[in-house]
């Protein structure tokens, strides 16, 4: 005997499949593709599991140190300080991150940039992948190794990978980061270009960023 297909049935389908309502409980974003909720419903499961590992171990302020990339030439001399901000809310684990400095070899460079997105859990690795809030840029950090392990209800103290920023026409060249997480709040990280001897530069941050001392 076949089950009669119910109301709620019939409601909940159209609402997961389709793009088109626009009711108090559904309401897209003005100006999105209608494709996009279709290929998220036929594509969930795939999307689904990035998002499923609990991550919140990450939740807190970090100082990100790469190399300065604000002057090519000089990229193995000195290195960026940025901060960085994870949080966990209902099970979803998002980041921030801001870039806001001058540049001390060339006044004329000054970048102020916040960038927002989602931390994502992929074969052992830790993504964060954000777009910016002021410009048509966007963010790839990928760390495939974290301190200690997330999961364990012990706090990660450093990420350390690599990291890609997409802006203009490219090419785009990835270069190492290394994270550690901050006994300042986010907003009192100072963030800046240094050279070695400064007194957060540690050794192995200088080594493993290729910078010369």
């Amino acid at each position: 005997m076949q089950t009669p297909v119910t109301k709620k049935a019939v409601i909940y389908e159209f609402f997961e499949r389709s793009a088109q309502p626009r009711t108090l409980l559904y309401r897209p974003q003005e100006g999105w593709p209608q494709g996009l909720a279709e290929f998220a419903a036929e594509f969930g499961e795939q999307l689904r599991k990035p998002l499923t590992k609990d991550l919140s171990d990450l939740d807190g302020s970090y100082r990100i140190f790469q190399p300065a990339w604000t002057i090519s030439a000089m990229r193995s001399q000195r290195v960026l300080i940025s901060r960085l901000k994870i949080s966990t809310s209902g099970g979803f684990t998002r980041f921030t991150e801001a870039q806001q400095f001058t540049d001390p070899d060339a006044p004329s460079i000054s970048v102020d940039e916040v960038t927002d997105g989602a931390v994502l859990y992929l074969s052992g690795n830790i993504v964060l992948f954000g777009i910016s809030r002021q410009t048509q840029s966007c963010m790839f950090y990928t760390a495939w190794s974290t301190f200690p392990v997330p999961g364990n209800g012990t706090p990660v103290n450093r990420l350390r990978g690599s990291m890609m920023g997409i802006v203009g026409a490219g090419p785009h060249n990835s270069s190492p980061f290394v994270a550690y997480r901050s006994k300042e709040p986010f907003d009192q990280i100072e963030t800046g270009i240094v050279r070695p001897g400064h007194k957060l530069l540690a050794p192995d941050i200088l080594e493993w960023l290729g910078i010369e001392v």
